[in-house]
């Protein structure tokens, strides 16, 4: 049962608890994080009992105690789904079409966890205590690669919202530049931003597919790896536009001197 330490300290990276705002979500995760440590505690008291003296009593209190164990934790990771449902409705970032997804997303894993519930009240012995253990980490798994997806979403919305706004400006400068004479560096400098914000562009198009493909069983860790790496790059295109828009701006105003 020593599996028990690794997804115990798992779960502790994750969340809790319906609330109406993001703090009262977050105070709600703390005091089920503070549970599922007192639960872990007491497991690992009991197994410590039971291997000193190993009867039939203290193993079944050791039993009993894997299952509160469990217990808190899915507690933890269903509260941290609703807390996670709560940041992403509140976000004035994330477009309707994605906070509906995650909803979608939550209330699914929602439904696995209490689910899961029921096959822990079921358990009776230590070896269904392991074989119900396995079959949370599954779900647990494939609850992580939905998170996952729909951070990396998030994340490739957010810096769309960037370029956008690089993009508008790319055109704004252009149109003032259009009405000078000798602009040719002018031009060039933004010429080059553009080069780089269809880049961008192409680049948050590929992690967008990447995170998408995110799915468990398959290989979500090394599509989020790519995914992320696709969206880096996009962001090293928008800080090279940035900066050529930025030096075109600069010699628009050195005009006016």
């Amino acid at each position: 049962m020593k599996k028990f330490i690794a997804f115990a300290l798992l779960l502790l990276c994750v969340g809790v608890v319906s609330a109406v705002t993001i703090g009262e979500a977050r105070n709600s995760w703390l005091n089920a994080k503070e549970m599922s440590v007192a639960a872990a505690a007491e497991y690992f008291a009991a197994k410590t009992t039971y291997n000193t003296d190993p009867t039939e009593e203290n193993k079944q209190e050791m039993t009993e105690d894997g299952k509160a164990l469990l217990n808190a934790a899915l507690d933890e990771a269903e509260a941290w789904l609703v807390w996670r449902d709560v940041v992403a409705q509140e976000s004035d970032v994330i477009s309707d079409e994605l906070k509906a997804d995650i909803s979608t997303d939550v209330a699914t894993n929602i439904a696995k966890i209490s689910a899961l519930r029921t096959e822990v009240d079921s358990v009776d012995t230590l070896l269904n205590l392991g074989v119900t253990y396995l079959k949370i980490l599954g779900k647990y798994s494939e609850l992580i690669a939905d998170v996952a997806k729909n951070v990396g979403k998030s994340w490739c919305e957010e810096v769309g919202i960037i370029a956008g706004k690089l993009e508008d400006y790319e055109s704004k400068l252009r149109a003032i530049a259009d009405t000078l004479e000798e602009n040719t560096d002018i031009i060039a400098q933004i010429d080059d931003a553009k080069s780089e914000l269809s880049t961008a562009r192409a680049n948050l198009n590929s992690a967008k597919g990447r995170y998408n493909e995110i799915k468990y069983p398959g290989t979500p860790l090394l599509k989020f790896a790519e995914g992320n790496s696709n969206l880096n790059a996009a962001k090293a295109n928008l800080l090279e536009a940035q900066i050529a828009l930025t030096t075109a701006n600069n010699l628009i105003a050195g005009r006016g001197e």
